[in-house]
């Protein structure tokens, strides 16, 4: 009986090609992953700038709360241009006492534009 002291050839070119599909597998999968990290990066600034519009509308004058688009300064966080409007609108029940308020951000991402809305109503109390 003979004794083998190692790998053959074949068997060595086999696992380091083997190693290098799984490699090159997990390689590949960096770049989607990064892309995904930003888009919900992108996508929580969006909504935080979204809720501080609507923070701030709810803390104005009534008054000040006038029927229309109203556009926001433009704001970059992390390298991305985030556009602003807030849309106050009048609800066809009753415009003297609620308003809907709709905070809208818009940014390019490599997917396209991307769109973040969120709305709200306010109530005129008397006090």
């Amino acid at each position: 009986m003979s004794r083998r002291a190692g790998l053959s050839l074949m068997e060595t070119v086999v696992a380091t090609a083997l190693l290098a599909i799984c490699l090159l597998a997990l390689f590949n999968l960096y770049p989607l992953s990064s892309l995904s990290v930003r888009s919900s990066q992108d996508r929580l600034l969006a909504d935080g700038l979204a809720e501080q519009m609507l923070a701030e509308a709810q803390s104005a004058p009534w008054s000040t709360l006038v029927a229309g688009t109203q556009p926001q300064s433009d704001v970059t966080l992390e390298g991305t241009v985030f556009h602003r409007s807030l849309a106050v609108g009048y609800p066809q029940t009753d415009v003297t006492t609620l308003k809907g308020l709709k905070a809208t951000v818009t940014w390019t991402w490599a997917r396209g534009p991307q769109l973040v809305a969120h709305e709200l109503y306010r109530v005129k109390i008397e006090r």
